[in-house]
């Protein structure tokens, strides 16, 4: 819930908000059959490698997107002035 928000803060038109939503709401629906076959497939260690390589592919993007936000409010606070 908190990468939820804190994309919906990052991004003041929603563009990127209500899709990061929906895959939340899918994600935490199917999290318990989703993870206990991960655990059975990879096991436990495998499972805690694909947890922290998915969890870095999802924050390079949350990243990126923090910073494009960033510097569109400034232009247009900039352009408003």
């Amino acid at each position: 819930m908190y990468f939820i928000s804190t994309a919906a803060a990052l991004d003041a038109d929603g563009r990127w908000s209500g899709p990061l939503l929906a895959t939340y709401l899918v994600g935490s629906a199917l999290t318990p059959v989703i993870g206990a076959s991960l655990v059975e497939l990879f096991g436990y260690q495998g499972f805690v490698l694909t947890l922290g390589v998915s969890s870095f592919v999802l924050a390079v993007p949350a990243g990126i997107i923090g910073g494009l936000s960033r510097r569109l409010e400034r232009a247009t606070k900039e352009v408003a002035a």
